[in-house]
């Protein structure tokens, strides 16, 4: 268990290092909604915290259909399993 928490605090890390980078940069240079879901959920389920994809949405800065799109995409590819009717606008 000390490896996989030390593994989220290094995604962590990552994701909060990526959410700076528009400061000093245009944002525009650094869209990857896919990873920014992927370290999400990595860090959710490391936390045991469960998430909505509307919470998705706002965590990482993008539109509902956007984030929908990315959560259909990495189920598909066997990357992610939701618990859901699998829409990011369920309440």
């Amino acid at each position: 268990m000390v490896y996989h928490d030390q593994t989220a605090r290094m995604a962590q890390t990552l994701l909060d290092f990526r959410r700076i980078r528009p400061d000093a940069l245009p944002s525009g240079l650094f869209s990857e909604t896919g990873w920014e879901l992927l370290l999400e959920l990595f860090i959710a389920d490391a936390n045991g915290t469960r998430l909505t994809g509307r919470q998705f949405a706002s965590d990482i800065g993008a539109n509902l259909s956007t984030t929908s799109r990315w959560m259909k995409a990495l189920t598909d590819e066997g990357l992610i399993q939701g618990d859901g009717s699998g829409e990011v606008d369920d309440p």
